[in-house]
This record gives structure tokens, C-alpha cells and sequence, in this order.
């Protein structure tokens, strides 16, 4: 009997292959943002230091009410142009979700942070 699974094509391969071990390399710097730096190999401290991985602190300022800030789990290098007027880009992605399911973020604990969203 003749499989009817199809392979992509090498560069669609390439492609995927691509993405998804930038994913792992994304999710591994996560967890370093997770970690107290004295925890880290000082090669990680230096790629965090340098503005490559995520910094422990910066990181932080995520996990502090009201939620609403430094979303970004790579560098950070673009967070505050996310979070910031006229952008506001999670402010728009949880208005969007809230309008297409009606799931609430964290964030929207304070009333402010949801009265923004809402208003764009």
C-alpha cells in the first residue's frame, strides 16, 4: 500500500526547520529570563548583558500589577515601542481577543489599562 503523505519541498523544509529551532532558541532565553543571574553560566550573563537574551530585571517588570508591560521574550529590545502611545500593539491584541472571545487579560484588573484597550 502507497503512503499518501506528501514531504515539502527542501526549501519549505528548510523553512520549517528554520522556525521552529528559533523557537526553541526563543523559549530557552525565556528561561533565563526566568533565572536569577548568579544561576547562569556567565556566557548567559553576557549575551543578556550585551542585549541579545532577555535580562533577568527587565523581565521582572513583566511579572509586576498591572501586568500590562515587557511582553517581548527574546531581547526586550522592542518593548517599549510595543507598550507606547500611538502603538500600543498589547493593548490592541487584547482588545481584538476580548472582542473575538471574550476572554479578559490579567492586565485588565486595572480599570485603566482595560478603558485603554477598549478605546482603541
Amino acid at each position: 500500500m502507497r503512503s499518501h503523505v506528501r514531504s515539502l519541498p527542501p526549501s519549505g523544509a528548510a523553512f520549517v526547520s528554520t522556525m521552529l529551532y528559533c523557537q526553541v532558541i526563543a523559549q530557552e532565553f525565556h528561561r533565563w529570563s526566568h533565572t536569577p543571574p548568579a544561576l547562569l553560566a556567565g556566557w548567559q550573563r553576557k549575551m543578556q548583558k550585551a542585549g541579545l537574551a532577555l535580562p533577568f530585571i527587565e523581565h521582572c517588570a513583566h511579572h509586576k500589577p498591572p501586568f500590562d508591560k515587557k511582553y517581548c521574550i527574546l531581547t526586550g529590545r522592542i518593548n517599549g515601542w510595543l507598550d507606547s502611545a500611538p502603538i500600543y500593539f498589547w493593548r490592541r491584541l487584547e482588545a481584538l481577543v476580548y472582542r473575538l472571545y471574550g476572554q479578559q487579560p490579567l492586565s485588565w484588573k486595572d480599570p485603566r489599562v482595560k478603558d485603554l484597550a477598549l478605546s482603541l
